[in-house]
């Protein structure tokens, strides 16, 4: 009805606890929330209820009163029905949104000046290890921004992390004064978050059911970034990992004192298994993937390694059986191997690109480049269509894939397949000038003995010869080793006379390889000689 007449305006106060009925209309503060309440007046005079009613201000807790949330879908085009029998299911909002946790909620800023590690930690502590109770664990939300951290973040089992995208969420490890820099930014802990040795003791849950996506790790110091210990059936997606580092720390890093961006090991052996790194983003320390002790069922798919000593390193004498997929992955900025494996079984590379890798960061074909993109010295692993952008004439030198003489499998892109000490070479051609000496290929080994066969066909003057030439020969110096040469084919009789020879090359007074050599008469015509090797050293 209308309000005819106000004859007066009443108030009390007081503290919140001790707030009584107010008549109707008259207003009620409590001193102590400051919270403001009316009366609802007697139900003679048509009020529905007895009490006080609280009007909303700054201070009002709305979510002790939001409790009518009720899922609706309207974007569907009719009301969604969330209940059995035309009824709807009805909660607070504030349970609604308990559904959702971001690492703000635990007082985390992400300024990139405020400290947030103990923010940070306490998110993960609080969600995922008091209560082994499922129905207690959360998807943990960083929102965009960088987030300071300068002591190790441990991440518990079962946690899920998600960002805004891998160059929006960013932690960052900064060094405090005076305190040593921490050997990694990130843990994997169990369950009490205990790291190291310590890890599984008390009854705590080893590492397991990690989700990581979407954000950044990184460091403004030189120093490893992820250490996996022990973690099983997990995952990262979308995730770069960084730490500062200078052309030097990668070209001539001290290996005595190496950084990883991941580093892959056992807790108490038990064994890494069952872990997927997909669309992550590698660079700026010695090592890109570090696998240090025997694991499981590792992919490591669709990322990018760049700015690296060597990109994925198997070289710890501990490393038996490993698993290891690498596959579809770009390699680039890489100073040494790109793939080493030097002390472990398992391991399969496959569909990779590899730009700059191996040639101490400088693309000069002119200079001598020291080492293999892909470096086998193990028996039971493969490299299959990996691709490679080294050129032939770097390739001579020091080739795409080695696989040293071990029983392993390789496939060069360009037109070499390996198995074991065998090699084929196919598809490969030159053309020698008419009436000359000219060397057709070489080909160079680091074994004492080198033995060979060609299959080739020459063209000159419109006429055909096919032959094959064997040879072997013994590598020692100058003064000391045999070779055997032979030339087995049927030509045209129109070809003219064309001969094919073979020498020794040296380098420090040791025999390293051969030349083989094609010598020409007068027909004023060039050759083409079309060829494909096996080799057996």
């Amino acid at each position: 009805m209308a309000i005819l007449q106000l004859s007066r305006i009443t108030h009390r106060k007081g503290y919140t606890e001790n707030l009584p009925q107010l008549a109707g209309a008259e207003f009620g503060w409590a001193l102590d929330e400051r919270r403001l309440f009316i009366g609802n007046g007697k139900i003679k005079d048509g009020a529905p209820v007895v009490g006080n009613t609280e009007l909303l201000t700054e201070y009002s807790n709305l979510f002790e009163y939001a409790s009518t949330y009720t899922y609706k879908g309207t974007e569907a085009g009719y009301v969604v029905q969330t209940g059995p029998d035309n009824t709807n299911i009805t909660r607070s909002l504030q349970t609604k949104l308990d559904e959702y946790v971001s690492v703000r909620d635990f007082g985390a800023v992400g300024d990139g000046v405020v400290d947030d590690t103990d923010a940070i930690n306490r998110a993960f502590h609080e969600l995922f290890c008091i209560e082994k109770n499922t129905r207690v664990r959360r998807s943990l939300y960083f929102p965009a921004g960088t987030y300071k951290v300068t002591d190790i973040i441990k991440i518990p089992p079962f946690a899920k992390v998600y960002g805004d995208g891998l160059t929006s969420s960013i932690i960052k490890y900064y060094k405090l004064t005076d305190i040593p820099i921490v050997d990694y930014v990130v843990e994997m802990t169990d369950s009490l978050q205990q790291i190291g040795v310590n890890i599984g003791n008390n009854n705590a849950t080893r590492p397991t059911g990690v989700e990581i996506s979407s954000m950044a790790f990184t460091s403004n110091e030189r120093n490893s970034i992820l250490k996996i210990n022990g973690l099983t059936d997990s995952s990262f997606e979308c995730v770069n990992l960084s730490a500062t580092t200078t052309i030097s720390d990668i070209t001539s890093p001290d290996l005595t004192d190496t950084t990883s961006i991941i580093t892959i090991n056992n807790s108490s052996n038990v064994y890494p298994n069952n872990l997927t790194f997909s669309k992550c983003l590698t660079s700026g320390a010695t090592y890109g993937l570090n696998v240090e002790n025997n694991c499981k069922g590792i992919q490591f798919e669709n990322s990018k390694l760049e700015s690296h000593y060597i990109g994925v390193n198997f070289n710890n004498p501990s490393l038996l059986n490993t698993g290891v997929i690498i596959s579809r992955n770009i390699f680039d900025n890489i100073a040494y191997h790109g793939i080493y494996i030097k002390f472990t079984q398992m391991v399969s590379s496959a569909f990779n690109v590899f730009y700059n890798v191996g040639n101490k960061l400088t693309a000069d074909p002119s200079i001598d480049h020291k080492v293999s993109v892909i470096s086998i010295n193990h028996n039971n692993n493969t490299s299959i269509g990996d691709l490679f952008l080294r050129s032939d004439i770097e390739a001579e030198t020091s080739p795409r894939i080695e696989l040293n003489g071990k029983a392993a499998i390789g496939f060069d892109s360009a037109h070499a397949i390996f198995l074991g000490n065998y090699k084929r070479e196919v598809g490969l051609e030159t053309t020698l000038a008419n009436d000359s000496s000219e060397v057709a290929f070489t080909l160079n080994s680091n074994t004492l003995v080198l033995s060979f066969a060609i299959d080739y066909t020459m063209i000159r003057n419109g006429q055909i010869r096919n032959g094959n030439v064997n040879f072997s020969t013994s590598l020692d110096d100058k003064d000391s080793y045999a070779i055997q040469f032979s030339d087995d084919y049927t030509e045209s009789s129109g070809m003219g006379k064309v001969d094919l020879s073979a020498e020794l090359t040296f380098s420090d007074s040791r025999a390293n390889g051969v030349k083989v050599i094609l010598t020409s008469d007068d027909s004023s015509k060039e050759t083409l000689f079309k060829y494909s090797i096996v080799r057996l050293d």
